[in-house]
């Protein structure tokens, strides 16, 4: 791990959920972090970790060497495995700059500050769960956010207990356009998407550990 303080960013990897605020299309952190990102302004860490986490009794700037505080990035999107989540994945996948302080880690870094570079819409079962073309055909909605289906997989998502996404009816080139509009950044190009949409599906979870299922297109239920 090694800290620096630099006006030069460092570009990684980053993914997002999001939902369509009645001004704009709004990134939500997946995974790491709380904030939502703000449009066409830097977003700034602060350390929301519990003191009683971090064993100081001192607030600190973010990123804390001794501490989980930051804006995560990663090196590549390798570190990203396929696996039968608990609710739908995140839609978005882009690349990101960070700067100021700035700690290096062995899979990416954490920094004090960030904004994306380029943006795109996945189908959020192709990215992360099985092989599929990618691109998407649909969105649908769920517990207020958004999610791009492709064509192969346009049923959508039932979570552990019973609730499923729904169709919402937006063109996802139209939705598309109007996050890249909102943040004021070009479109990620898919050619260093396609090895992550090939790569194997997921194993199979058991049947007592909750995890989504896909639904078909005669409104059933599968698991690989």
């Amino acid at each position: 791990m090694a800290l620096e303080h630099t006006t030069e960013p460092v570009v990684g990897w980053r993914v997002w959920n999001f939902w369509d605020a009645a001004d704009g299309p709004v990134l939500l952190p997946a995974g790491s972090g709380s904030d939502a990102w703000p449009r066409r302004r830097p977003l700034e860490a602060r350390c929301s970790v519990p003191r009683v986490l971090t064993g100081s009794r001192a607030r600190h700037e973010a990123p804390g060497v001794d501490c989980r505080c930051g804006v995560y990035a990663s090196a590549s999107l390798d570190v990203v495995t396929r696996e039968w989540p608990a609710w739908p994945s995140p839609p978005v996948v882009g690349r990101v700059s960070l700067w100021g302080r700035t700690i290096a880690h062995e899979r990416g870094w954490r920094a004090r500050f960030a904004y994306p570079v380029r943006l795109r819409l996945v189908c959020i079962v192709c990215a992360w769960i099985e092989p599929g073309p990618g691109e998407p055909a649909a969105v649908h909605t769920f517990a207020d956010r958004l999610y791009t289906l492709c064509d192969e997989h346009a049923g959508g998502i039932e979570v552990p207990g019973g609730r499923r996404t729904r169709p919402t009816g937006i063109e996802p080139g139209v939705l598309q356009a109007r996050l890249l509009e909102a943040y004021a950044v070009d479109l990620l190009p898919a050619e260093p998407l396609e090895p992550v949409f090939r790569r194997p599906a997921a194993a199979e979870m058991p049947g007592y550990f909750p995890s989504v299922r896909l639904v078909r297109p005669d409104g059933g239920g599968r698991r690989p």
